[in-house]
């Protein structure tokens, strides 16, 4: 019994430790966004997508976030669906699973997406 403790343990440890940095397929499979560091915070930018948008090239930032702790984030992402910029959190469900959640009229609506990492 302490030994699957053990076990779990290290595997949600591992699972932090990790982060969100990498490279992320989006839920919808037609977008990668790279999350890596930048201005104290992380960054995540289009790395490849299936279909250029008006709104959406390699090279889009579509989030900027601030680490709120608990392996959370908080900060801004953007919708290149709809053009705007939304209020939003990224958590780390597991070592390759995050959660992006927007949300608007001060989070009465919201939407969440999981991303997979990819590499």
């Amino acid at each position: 019994m302490a030994m699957a403790a053990a076990v779990t343990l290290a595997g949600a440890i591992s699972a932090s430790a990790a982060g969100p940095e990498g490279t992320w397929l989006t839920e919808s499979g037609e977008t990668k966004v790279k999350i890596a560091p930048c201005g104290g915070g992380l960054c995540g930018d289009i790395v490849w997508l299936q279909a250029p948008t008006p709104n959406a090239q390699v090279g889009t930032r579509l989030l900027t976030m601030s680490a709120s702790g608990n392996g959370s984030w908080s900060g801004e992402l953007f919708n290149y669906k709809d053009g705007k910029t939304y209020r939003g959190k990224l958590s780390l469900e597991s070592e390759n699973r995050i959660k992006l959640s927007g949300c608007v009229l001060g989070g009465l609506i919201c939407r969440s997406q999981t991303w997979t990492r990819t590499r």
